[in-house]
């Protein structure tokens, strides 16, 4: 996820008009925004802002009125849900999901195929759906046959083809999040503004009985059963957008550092003190908010837990003294490094992710 941890302002620019009206028509061409709609642009202050990420990327952003309408990601145009919540028609395909797997993408998660509705009506949707394109994410919630289908709330890249996405049993990460409705980012929309988009707001979908698999009813049922986050918050958070995701146990933790930590390494690094690697690479790398402590976990010191992943052949150790181990190599091609691994600059901060490496074993 692009904004889940704060970035920095390097300029602050008024576009001028010649431009505003070039950057409008970008827009509308990008997304396919009727002509009637150009009313969500009108008689609108544009600032364009160059943001430096925390992983050093740059991107652009471009704000109507101080909120942001649409940014800039290698040489591409993302809407944000500011933008996709004001328009009734659009190109962009719409992917539903239950709200318990939304708040794991507020926490900086990607969609993954099992978290993805995809069955009776909403299959509908996954037609549209192209490797590489943009999409966004909503929420179903309700019972049959009245369901309720929430604005917008995440914008991404999907990662696979129609094919791919529907196939039976298929796994894997659907959308590559980029935006959230809670991100830094959204932050940025004054908060006096905020409440007029509406994004708490559901619209009410109904189907037949008989067009809603069984099965469907019963999962949306027991996910609204289950603790999660109502939708209808987020036209609270004014001041502070941010949510919550699960907090992990000091193991769960544990493995999350280590596998982002053994990804940062260069073949020059090795080898190196599992002292060192302990302290500069996997504690620095802990998710925000988080503290790790070896001992709290159930392996109360580093030198046991590297050794278990030594026997599980995730890497490698040399003793060359007393009470002197050295971390000599890692298996990149080990199925829970490449299953868990993460994209250069994206900082682990999901429940899903701890969960699928500590299922690996």
């Amino acid at each position: 996820m692009l904004f889940l941890k704060p970035f920095k302002i390097r300029s602050n620019t008024a576009v001028r008009e010649t431009k505003t009206r070039k950057l409008i028509d970008h827009i509308m061409k990008t997304f396919e925004i009727p002509p009637d709609e150009d009313f969500i642009f009108k008689n609108k202050i544009v600032t364009e802002l160059k943001l430096c990420l925390h992983n050093r990327q740059d991107v652009l952003c471009y704000l109507f009125d101080g909120v942001p309408y649409v940014f800039e990601h290698e040489s591409r145009l993302f809407p944000t849900v500011f933008i996709l919540s004001l328009l009734s028609v659009c190109n962009v395909p719409l992917v539903y999901t239950f709200e318990s797997v939304m708040n794991r993408i507020y926490g900086g998660s990607d969609l993954m195929l099992p978290g993805v509705i995809k069955d009776g009506p909403f299959a509908d949707s996954l037609s549209r759906l192209q490797k590489s394109a943009v999409c966004s994410v909503a929420t179903i919630s309700g019972s049959s046959p009245a369901f309720r289908r929430s604005k917008p709330l995440a914008v991404g890249i999907c990662n696979l083809d129609v094919a791919e996405a529907t196939a039976s049993f298929a796994k894997g990460k659907l959308v590559l999040i980029l935006h959230t409705a809670g991100d830094k980012l959204f932050e940025l929309c004054p908060p006096h503004i905020l409440p007029s988009f509406k994004l708490g707001d559901a619209a009410e979908l109904k189907f037949g009985d008989s067009q809603i698999p069984v099965e469907l009813s019963t999962v949306i049922s027991d996910d609204l059963s289950s603790d999660h986050l109502d939708i209808e918050q987020l036209s609270q958070a004014c001041g502070d957008a941010s949510v919550a995701s699960a907090e992990p146990t000091s193991d769960e933790l544990l493995m999350t550092c280590f596998v982002y930590a053994l990804s940062l390494l260069k073949p020059t690094d090795l080898p190196l003190t599992v002292n060192v690697f302990y302290a500069k690479y996997m504690k620095t790398e802990c998710p925000d908010g988080s503290k790790l402590d070896i001992k709290k976990t159930s392996y109360k010191k580093v030198g046991v837990f590297l050794e278990k992943m030594a026997e599980d052949g995730l890497i490698e150790l040399e003793r060359v003294g007393e009470g002197i181990v050295r971390l000599t190599a890692f298996h990149n091609d080990h199925p829970t490094y490449v299953s868990s691994i993460l994209p250069e600059g994206f900082h682990v901060t999901s429940l899903a992710f701890w969960l699928s490496i500590l299922t690996a074993f």
